[in-house]
């Protein structure tokens, strides 16, 4: 079978890396092709070594925009795939246009959480939110990777014929606990036996909240005289002069160490004592979350998109931008972390409650069988 999966773009994100996962998968027994919107191809290497074709364009609202439109059919009338899986908003609405004109059955991935007026982009709000639901008859299965995007974006008008819910999946195997990397990055960066490390892994932008972390951190500093360090990872976080001026504003320079993005993350989790995920609005599926469980690492999240449902009973919840209970929740944690059966107990829950309920096989399973529809 001819599988073209239709993205944005390829940069380390969590829609991208599990499109990677499951074009991987579906390499073995099938010819796929990923077509991206945009130049940006974090994942180059690791694709075109599976022999996956990838095929990328530079799409904006200027006068390549028609240009770009008419190599988009050619591709697809060469390419002729059997199935198209289009992953993000503007994906969708491109690919479902050409997949009617070329008869093509086509599935909606949609990874996205809520969307917020002024902080979401002009185009991504008016396609996702009043474009799409008018055109959610066509694709033979819309695919949400959580409960929660399931029904906000029911409740916004798209097809509940069409819904279908998958998970993301993580493998057990790539994702695990280490204690000899955890070991050689506190000698490396002299991190004392009694500092806590705190681990977040997300790329700077008003999203994921960097400046609530650091103002509740440089309280939590102040007033409870915790001993920690700030692991940060993710994009345009290296060299960033309005992150690093936020740090200096807080005084956290000797409790934060920057990471370059990187593709092999699951080194990266098992250093963290605990992993933090903030964001505000937009998440459906927080990545993070469960794959930093995989690590035997408990979490402090926001209760944004599915969270909870992930965290289960193995980490600590706060309502978003709530910076009380934010703080309530880090102190409960280091009481915890302190009951050395206690967390052991927790880390072992955490990875235990993840295989369960989001084991990479059962998402290539789910997907194997829509493909045939």
């Amino acid at each position: 079978m001819k599988i073209c999966h239709v993205i944005n773009s390829l940069g380390n994100g969590g829609a991208e890396k599990n499109l990677v996962r499951l074009s991987l998968y579906q390499s073995k027994n099938n010819i796929v092709t990923i077509i991206s919107l945009k130049e940006k191809n974090f994942f180059k290497e690791s694709l075109r070594k599976k022999n996956i074709k990838i095929i990328t364009f530079d799409f904006s609202l200027n006068f390549k925009l028609f240009k770009n439109l008419i190599k988009f059919a050619k591709i697809l009338k060469r390419e002729k795939p059997d199935k198209i899986f289009s992953w993000m908003f503007h994906s969708s609405l491109l690919a479902t246009v050409f997949a009617l004109m070329f008869n093509i059955t086509i599935f909606w991935c949609i990874r996205h959480g809520t969307f917020n007026i002024g902080k979401t982009k002009f185009f991504t709000l008016i396609i996702g939110k009043f474009l799409l639901p008018l055109i959610s008859s066509v694709p033979k299965k819309i695919i949400y990777n959580s409960r929660f995007s399931k029904k906000y974006y029911e409740d916004l008008g798209y097809n509940k014929k069409k819904s279908l819910l998958i998970y993301n999946g993580f493998s057990k195997d790539f994702f695990k606990p280490n204690n000899i990397l955890k070991n050689k990055f506190k000698k490396k960066y002299k991190i004392k036996k009694n500092q806590v490390i705190f681990g977040y892994v997300a790329r700077f932008n008003p999203q994921k909240n960097h400046h609530f972390l650091f103002k509740n951190f440089y309280i939590l500093k102040k007033s409870y005289q915790i001993n920690f360090k700030i692991i940060l990872v993710g994009g345009n976080i290296k060299n960033n002069k309005i992150l690093n001026e936020l740090i200096k504003k807080f005084d956290l320079k000797k409790h934060i160490v920057i990471l370059s993005e990187t593709n092999k993350i699951n080194s990266i989790y098992p250093i963290f004592d605990i992993n933090l995920m903030l964001s505000s609005y937009g998440e459906s599926f927080p990545n993070t979350v469960a794959e930093s469980m995989l690590c035997g690492v408990p979490n402090i999240a926001s209760k944004v998109g599915d969270s909870s449902n992930i965290v289960n009973k193995s980490g600590y919840l706060f309502e978003s931008n709530n910076n009380i209970k934010f703080r309530v929740c880090v102190n409960k944690s280091l009481d915890d972390l302190r009951n050395i059966y206690k967390w052991k107990l927790k880390k072992v829950n955490c990875r235990k409650f993840i295989i369960k309920n989001f084991d990479i096989k059962k998402m290539f399973i789910k997907y194997d069988k829509i493909k045939h529809l």
